[in-house]
């Protein structure tokens, strides 16, 4: 199998690895990026928590 592989051109190796839910290089990349930006997202204040803290600042500065 893997001199079949090897005979066969990068696109057609993306079509065999598709068409076999075998995920190409590319296609583990994508998925590492999605899960690092999923994981800064998960870090970031809400948008309710930052206006809470505006609003709080505020009132001290009253």
């Amino acid at each position: 199998m893997n001199s079949v592989l090897a005979s066969m051109t990068k696109e057609e190796q993306a079509r065999y690895f598709r068409e076999n839910g075998i995920p190409t290089i590319v296609d583990m990349s994508r998925m590492a990026r999605r899960a690092r930006a999923e994981r800064r997202l998960d870090t970031m204040p809400s948008l309710a928590s930052i206006r809470r803290s505006v609003d709080e600042s505020h009132q001290r500065m009253d």
